[in-house]
């Protein structure tokens, strides 16, 4: 081989590492839970803490996980895993020593390495949170979102370049775009103008121009916090909301957060709908997770820990 020819080579090589779209047959399958709350160590925390968080019925977040995991990817034949935040139930804890210890995130990255299947995630407040104790109570506060947005980064691939971020895939002549938004900072006081869920001005520009990226793509949104039942209201401030409906493309919005299945519509671009989906939380139940099918002219989504379709949503 010439040196010319292994040079064009190894360029069409580099470029098709390179792409981001991942080439899909006439289908695609992904499956949504949230809420995961995992406590992966048993010391070095006070007690106090660790027993209100089990008192809380968090005892058996790493079971379901593993559970769900073991048998539900398999079952479904699903492509993709998305996990819509808190995916542990706090960033930092107060330890025995009266140091935070900070081992939560490297203990989620080691435990999802096992996985083979594609995982991606989104942060959600408790991914954020510092816990402490103090007069009796556990004093929960959002001090520490820097480092721990930071160690995210560190520690888990699908955050390296940023806690939000998006993904595309094509299905069937069909592209998909996946966007994943970091809505985790909530601990406002006091609170601030714009309705919860509230992002940052520089993440409210990106999705924007994420949006506008393409005339030919169906967008879909990941979150941990919803949309409230008044955000497309007259007077109501959500930029969120604001920017996903002046886009008709925009189809879907899948959350957490509140830990109930549910699903609402909100006016959108022209005669169009912007449907959210909330999917209840992991840690209560294992079946607590919903199929969503992607095909060429459809979006189906699933009843929770069922495979009959809830929702049908044309992309076209």
């Amino acid at each position: 081989m010439t040196g010319l020819r292994m040079k064009i080579l190894t360029l069409f090589v580099c470029l098709l590492g390179s792409m981001s779209v991942v080439g899909q047959a006439d289908t695609m399958s992904v499956l949504h839970i949230t809420d995961l709350h995992l406590l992966l160590k048993d010391k070095g925390y006070l007690p106090e803490i660790r027993k209100h968080r089990e008192k809380k019925g968090y005892r058996e977040a790493v079971g379901n996980l593993e559970e769900f995991l073991k048998t539900v990817p398999q079952k479904t034949e699903t492509d993709l895993v998305v996990a819509t935040g808190d995916l542990i139930d706090f960033y930092n804890a107060e330890g025995a020593d009266g140091s935070m210890q900070t081992d939560h995130v490297k203990l989620f990255s080691r435990f999802i390495k096992s996985y083979k299947k594609p995982l991606l995630l989104t942060l959600g407040n408790h991914d954020m949170f510092s816990y402490r104790w103090q007069n009796d109570k556990l004093k929960v506060d959002q001090q520490d979102a820097g480092e721990a947005r930071a160690n995210w980064m560190k520690q888990v691939p699908c955050f390296e370049n940023g806690t939000y971020y998006s993904k595309i895939y094509k299905v069937d002549g069909t592209i998909y775009r996946f966007i994943f938004l970091d809505n985790s900072f909530y601990w406002y006081k006091p609170k601030p103008k714009n309705e919860e869920p509230y992002i940052g001005k520089a993440q409210l520009y990106w999705l924007k121009n994420e949006l506008e990226e393409s005339t030919n793509d169906v967008e879909i949104v990941f979150m941990h916090i919803p949309l409230g039942k008044t955000a497309a209201e007259t007077g109501s401030e959500n930029g969120i909301y604001e920017v996903l409906a002046q886009h008709e493309s925009c189809k879907l919005v899948f959350s957490g957060h509140i830990h109930r299945n549910t699903y609402r519509e909100y006016p959108a671009a022209g005669d169009s709908k912007l449907i959210q989906v909330e999917t209840a939380a992991l840690v209560r139940k294992v079946e607590n997770w919903r199929l969503i099918q992607l095909t060429k002219d459809n979006i189906l989504v699933s009843s929770p820990g069922e495979l009959g379709t809830e929702l049908v949503v044309p992309v076209n």
